[in-house]
């Protein structure tokens, strides 16, 4: 299987999803155990600090459930997607 496919179906389209929504995956090199990759998102938002901030999750190559590690990653869309309609209030 390619490196720049997750081993994973469920992980995929999670992965598909969060493409379509405008996050860069950035597919880790070899030497990496656990870690398949990094999901960043493209908006800014403000921390607690009053700095700008960016969404950034590790995607696993060996989830113990890939339906978790799925929901994860849509957790973290959905989280990404509050914070910007907020953001965008103020």
């Amino acid at each position: 299987m390619a490196r720049d496919t997750h081993p994973k179906k469920e992980v995929r389209r999670a992965i598909k999803e969060l493409r379509a929504a405008g996050w860069a995956i950035d597919v880790a090199g070899g030497g990496h155990t656990h870690r398949w990759g990094t999901a960043i998102c493209p908006h800014q938002h403000p921390d607690g600090s009053g700095e700008a901030t960016r969404c950034v999750r590790v995607i696993y190559g060996t989830p113990r459930n890939q339906y978790d590690e799925a929901d994860r990653l849509r957790r973290a869309l959905r989280k990404c997607q509050q914070m910007r309609t907020r953001f965008e209030k103020e």
